[in-house]
């Protein structure tokens, strides 16, 4: 869908989506969000939507806010919607504006603003806004009395606190365990005591060397997640995540607070990947949205791109590609002019879309878009989920000529990518499991045997933790790619039958 013909959806269909996703537990930001993905709105005016209000709605709470000043009437708030966008009167919003309208609805005023947005405003405007993001960090929440409090209270001194508490809970039953693996109760009191260790050193704020630790972890796991079965991982991710937002509810620098932003950006998008792979989509919808939440909150526009190019694999394999696009064409967009991963993996994954929806010219622009950027980028790190070497490239591009009908240019690119792929030897990933199924896709016309057969193969290949919803749905198109004659044959049945057998975990 074209921003113009969303713009254009009437009220009815926009009350009923806000309606949805209220129901569904979303916030105001969250519903805002989903507007602008869906119909292009800007950031004001996603905000009304989001709300549910009309301009003269809105205008006339904004002066009831200010009853110093006249009345202001629907042009205005048109006029602030209209921005950054030229025009008659159009000019930026003030601290003032985005103070009275964020008490409209009901959030906090650096929302109203994306990075690129709040870049644009005067100087002494941005420091303002980020100065009172700073001030609504979430208070922390009440800690435990220390010893010298307790001691000036007339309280019993031997009461222990929380760190205590776990060290002598793990004291008493760590003598009584067995010799060989400690169970998950024992491991998580001792992964207890680590963090609140942590706590007390950080003191309540994160300095430079903690935040490097943090972003040290982030990074291991963004390795870790091209080999480590889904489930798996979301334990690793939940768990840094976790600490990373508790970081953010307490008071820290504007600095360490958008480094904080990135890293809870990145964790929520390799989540929300994890959640994708094995098929809940709607939950994985939902980390998606809190990446870009997140993500909105830094001003690394190459992080922001990755959210969304990595969201639009999402929609890709559970049947919107509309979607995809847009959200491909959107990561391209905040990427600009800057040569990076994200840009070469959003055009990748516009291209592969076009080519599924049978858009030849489109695909093969989109594809070649991909192979320039690709060009620009300096040697990417193989064994990163946010980079993009040649082999993933490779995969892109096995997939848009498949879905092209012409395997005999996509041959040689599968094979040079399982050649690429085989060299990594750093345990299993799922891409050559993706790309042998393109290959049976783009041999369902010419022979239907062969392509079951390879399916088959590839599917009992794969390691039970991997056998995920998104395998086993590629493995179900090589079998809707089949002519309509060709489904009956014993090959097929075999193929449906294991399908219908197997479950991912």
């Amino acid at each position: 869908m074209s921003t113009t013909q969303g713009r254009g959806s009437d009220k009815a269909a926009r009350t009923a989506l806000r309606h949805q996703l209220m129901n569904q537990g979303m916030t105001v930001d969250e519903i805002a969000a989903e507007f602008r993905s869906r119909w292009g709105f800007g950031t004001l005016a996603s905000y009304r939507h989001a709300c549910g209000l009309s301009q003269g709605e809105v205008a006339a709470q904004y002066s009831a806010a200010d009853e110093s000043l006249p009345a202001a009437d629907y042009t205005a708030i048109s006029k602030l919607e209209r921005w950054p966008m030229p025009g008659p009167g159009v000019k930026p919003p003030t601290i003032y504006n985005l103070v009275l309208l964020a008490q409209v609805y009901d959030v906090e005023p650096h929302r109203l603003l994306t990075a690129t947005e709040l870049d644009q405003l005067p100087a002494r405007d941005r420091i303002v806004l980020t100065a009172m993001r700073a001030q609504t960090a979430l208070p922390v929440a009440a800690s435990a009395p220390t010893r010298h409090e307790l001691a000036s209270s007339g309280a019993d001194t031997d009461v222990p606190g929380p760190l205590e508490h776990d060290i002598r809970h793990l004291l008493r039953q760590l003598p009584c365990h067995d010799l060989g693996p400690l169970p998950p109760h024992l491991l998580e009191s001792i992964d207890r005591v680590r963090r609140s260790t942590d706590d007390l050193l950080a003191a309540g704020t994160v300095n430079g060397s903690r935040m490097e630790l943090i972003e040290d972890a982030v990074e291991q796991l963004r390795r870790d997640h091209i080999h480590h079965a889904p489930n798996k991982m979301l334990a690793a991710l939940l768990t840094e995540f976790l600490g990373v937002v508790d970081l953010t509810r307490q008071n820290q620098t504007a600095h360490i607070r958008l480094r904080l932003a990135g890293a809870a950006a990145q964790l929520a998008t390799l989540t929300a990947d994890s959640l994708m792979k094995l098929g809940e989509t709607n939950d994985s919808h939902r980390w998606y949205r809190t990446a870009r939440l997140a993500g909105d909150d830094t001003h690394d526009n190459a992080l922001r791109a990755q959210i969304r190019a990595q969201e639009a694999m999402l929609p890709y394999y559970y049947g919107d590609l509309p979607r995809t696009i847009r959200l491909a064409q959107e990561a391209q967009k905040i990427a600009g002019d800057l040569a990076c991963a994200a840009a070469c993996l959003a055009a990748a994954a516009e291209g592969r879309a076009w080519a599924r929806l049978g858009s030849h010219a489109q695909a093969e622009q989109a594809m070649g878009r991909a192979q320039e950027i690709f060009n620009q980028i300096p040697d990417p790190d193989s064994t990163d989920a946010f980079t993009f070497p040649e082999r993933r490239l490779l995969l892109y591009l096995s997939g848009a000529l498949t879905y092209l009908g012409e395997p005999e240019r996509a041959e040689p690119i599968q094979d040079r990518a399982l050649q690429l792929y085989s060299q990594q030897g750093a345990g299993f990933t799922l891409d050559p499991t993706l790309i042998q199924l393109d290959r049976a896709a783009g041999l369902a016309n010419s022979d239907a045997v062969a392509a079951c057969e390879l399916t088959q193969e590839t599917l009992e290949a794969v390691p039970a933790g991997h056998r995920t919803q998104i395998v086993l749905t590629r493995g179900t198109d090589v079998l809707s790619a089949l002519p309509r004659t060709a489904r009956a044959l014993p090959a097929a049945a075999d193929l449906r039958e294991m399908l219908a057998l197997t479950t991912a975990p």
